[in-house]
């Protein structure tokens, strides 16, 4: 029996699946998360809660390294507890961010979805359009994605990380 749970249980990805990570930039600091996959398509950040808080003058190679050991964090069949709510979900992720609101989370900030999956790493900056409204959230401008290889240097990888910020900010 505890083999078959094993099957189904939490897991890392293949090397053909998708690992996700993300970077927010504010004036002050960056901060950089984890996100697991719950089921097929929906990722999810708050279960791990892997931030990680850099300063905001740290070196390329910093970042570089930094966001290659949160995409080795990323996990699949995550299981999600039925009295988590999205509220607890949202406080958590809030707090572990150092923000008490949205609106807070979203002030200056510059986001850059990232993805690693067979070999390459894919970053896509995101339009923020705030913390509150309708159309609140941070959206993925995928046509201004671009690829770098997982074999390039931290260095170069920290290097692309801060232009796809700066294109978030366009």
């Amino acid at each position: 029996m505890l083999q078959i749970f094993k099957l189904f249980g939490e897991r890392k990805p293949k090397a053909s699946e998708q690992k996700h990570a993300s970077i927010t930039s504010y004036p002050d600091r960056m901060n950089i998360d984890t996100y697991n996959k719950v089921n097929k398509r929906i990722w999810d950040w708050s279960f791990a809660a892997n931030v990680t808080k850099l300063p905001i003058d740290v070196t390329n190679e910093d970042i570089g390294k930094t966001i290659r050991t949160h995409l080795a964090l990323t996990r699949y069949n995550v299981k999600v507890e039925k009295r988590n709510t999205a509220a607890y979900r949202w406080y958590r992720y809030l707090t572990a961010h150092g923000f008490e609101t949205m609106a807070q989370l979203h002030e200056e900030a510059l986001r850059v979805a990232i993805y690693e999956t067979d070999g390459n790493i894919t970053l896509v900056p995101t339009y923020n359009n705030g913390g509150s409204g309708r159309n609140r959230g941070f959206y993925a401008r995928e046509w201004d994605a671009f690829k770098c290889k997982l074999t390039d240097s931290d260095e170069k990888l920290g290097a692309k990380v801060r232009k796809a910020l700066k294109r978030s900010s366009e």
